[in-house]
């Protein structure tokens, strides 16, 4: 049986999918954006409040609230107490999104 040497590819190779080779037409590759610390501040929120729950409902698991509950008051919490404020430590900024959680947890 004889092979094809890889520059006499059939019609399925590479270029008949839509790939083009390295170098023709090529765009611009702009760089990757700053990422912000404060996001990384809310997915350890969401951490905390999950093991909180699984602690305080440890013996009544069918009472525990959701996950998604839990992540859209922090969301939301978060959210309104980052808008146009500023905290000198994300410890501060923890504070303040628990207690507008507890805040929100209690409207209708």
């Amino acid at each position: 049986m004889v092979q094809q040497a890889r520059g006499d590819q059939a019609p399925h190779s590479r270029q008949a999918h839509g790939f083009r080779e390295r170098g023709s037409g090529a765009g611009r590759v702009d760089p990757l954006p700053n990422q912000i610390m404060l996001k990384n501040v809310l997915q350890r929120l969401v951490q905390l409040l999950k093991r909180h729950r699984d602690i305080t409902f440890e013996k009544t698991h069918e009472r525990a609230p959701i996950s998604i509950i839990l992540t859209t008051l922090a969301a939301k919490s978060y959210a309104e107490a980052a808008l146009g404020n500023e905290y000198e430590s994300e410890f501060d900024l923890l504070r303040d999104v628990i207690a507008g959680c507890q805040n929100t947890s209690g409207r209708a």
